[in-house]
């Protein structure tokens, strides 16, 4: 089974500063790039990856009103994914710039999880940030953190319960070494979740942090040892490394 976690920055590229213009040939270029990276990491039916940042719908704060507007990128990306592999969305997709996916194989054991455990709250903005999973007995919470105590006081409350998520993966916006969410990655280990990305390994090129992990569930015991595969891609450009693990479970 593997597990991967990539923010691709909106298609973007790399480093690209806020409010910065990127051309729509750009991005469908990086979106080429992207499926053959998708070629190379969803190598089965087991596999999964959880995508930061994808694009959502275009915001329009131009003439003193505030509008949402179709984006017709968002559904090119859907479009062209969705010819060789299968898009798991948020269930509570709220209007938003960007949301958080999963992309597997269409024959895939991985679904949506039947039983949400992250409860959502319509008065916060984070029903794009997560996608929940599950395969066989496996669940798995692909999720952005925003870097706030808001969201991550209920991502602490969720975990902190008795029936946890098997695997934790993706951006959480929390560097150990600084910034104000510092503590936060010792919290998430102190309510029972190793990380697999070292915070020595940088992961987000652009601000030098190491922001993107796996965490897996110390009461999991039925896996053999973890490969971790963190990686740069020289072909898609994103401002985030690749981060993933691979395992077998035991043989009962």
């Amino acid at each position: 089974m593997r597990i991967y976690t990539l923010n691709v920055n909106g298609f973007r590229g790399a480093e690209i500063q806020p409010g910065e213009y990127v051309p729509h040939h750009e991005r469908q270029a990086n979106l080429h790039h992207f499926m053959n990276l998708l070629d190379d990491t969803i190598v089965d039916d087991q596999s999964v990856l959880i995508v930061q940042e994808f694009p959502h719908i275009d915001s329009d704060r131009s003439g003193g009103k505030f509008r949402w507007l179709d984006n017709d990128f968002y559904i090119e990306c859907l479009e062209t994914i969705k010819a060789k592999y299968r898009v798991i969305q948020p269930t509570h997709l709220i209007k938003s710039e960007q949301c958080t996916i999963a992309i597997c194989k269409e024959a895939s054991p991985w679904k949506q999880a039947t039983e949400e455990m992250f409860q959502y709250n319509s008065k916060y903005s984070y029903g794009n940030c997560l996608v929940e999973l599950q395969c066989g007995e496996i669940t798995l919470l692909g999720i952005h953190v925003k870097p706030d105590d808001q969201m991550w006081n209920m991502l602490l409350k969720t975990i902190g319960c008795k029936r946890k998520y098997t695997f934790i993966a993706g951006d959480f916006n929390a560097y150990e070494h600084r910034g104000t969410m510092k503590d936060k990655p010792k919290q998430i280990r102190a309510v029972g979740y190793t990380p697999f990305v070292p915070s020595s390994v940088i992961t987000d090129t652009k601000f030098n942090s190491s922001i993107d992990n796996i965490y897996m569930d110390n009461g999991y015991l039925a896996v053999e040892e973890v490969r971790v595969d963190i990686k740069n891609s020289d072909v898609f450009q994103t401002d985030h490394l690749l981060c993933g693990i691979e395992f077998t479970e035991k043989k009962v």
